[in-house]
């Protein structure tokens, strides 16, 4: 990719040797390049075995915020779990309640973290008022796969969950040990 940068960055510079002021949608088109190609490598980085470095990575995803959609989403499906954690929690935060979908398979994936990070994502983007929605997706997850949603729906959003068991009382208390 950097060789695409290097192309766009030449032909602005022959443009600005031959007197031509480059117009502004060639000036647009190369800061999307490069905030494309940053964005990348920052996903690519959630690749780091330093927590904390993913963790200050994340935040940076969360402020990027939209253009950084792209490159989490893929990053959902990335062979390492500690990356698909951290981009299940920067797209929750970023997508908000349109995360619900994306993340409802990651509720079934191999590793724990990426689950608890799935269900905590789906519980803030929850809405009371999403009630029939969340049942309907629920539906077909065993309570395994549910744990790390109730949970937090238990400790952040009473409300939501009460409904939630009074419609399922099979994920109730003794589904939370």
């Amino acid at each position: 990719m950097a060789s695409v940068s290097d192309e766009v960055l030449q032909a602005l510079e022959d443009l600005r040797s031959r007197g031509a002021e480059p117009r502004r949608s060639a000036h647009a088109f190369l800061v999307d390049i490069e905030a494309n190609e940053a964005i990348e490598a920052i996903v690519e980085s959630l690749g780091s075995t330093s927590w904390a470095y993913r963790i200050r990575l994340v935040a940076v995803l969360i402020e990027i915020g939209a253009p950084a959609l792209p490159a989490l989403e893929s990053a959902v499906a990335h062979g390492v779990w500690y990356v698909r954690a951290a981009a299940v929690e920067a797209l929750s935060q970023i997508r908000g309640a349109l995360v619900f979908e994306l993340l409802l398979p990651l509720l079934r994936d191999r590793s724990i973290e990426v689950r608890k990070a799935a269900g905590r994502g789906m519980a803030r983007a929850c809405e009371t008022n999403d009630l029939e929605v969340i049942m309907d997706s629920l539906r077909p997850l065993g309570r395994e796969h549910l744990l790390p949603f109730l949970r937090v729906l238990r400790d952040e959003k009473e409300e939501l969950y009460a409904q939630i068991l009074s419609l399922r009382p099979e994920l109730g208390p003794g589904a939370m040990r």
